[in-house]
């Protein structure tokens, strides 16, 4: 893979581990405040959805590169 891909990739991973971090300490802040324990079960979400990016490599731009010509 380029070094461009590996730092796309590298970015994404990090960009949405961040967002799912920030999703849990609001969940985990907002239960301790309210004093509502099941406010925390909420994370379970951001968690579940954690692993929706995959990786993007060479072959998958030139496959769609290559669709694109062809339509």
């Amino acid at each position: 893979m380029s070094k461009r891909i590996v730092f796309l990739n590298v970015f994404l991973t990090l960009l949405e581990f961040l967002i799912c971090l920030s999703v849990i300490a609001a969940f985990a802040y907002c239960g301790y405040h309210f004093s509502h324990w099941w406010i925390n079960l909420f994370s379970f979400v951001p968690l579940a959805l954690f692993s929706g990016h995959g990786l993007i490599i060479d072959q998958d731009i030139a496959e769609q590169e290559g669709g694109d010509k062809d339509a």
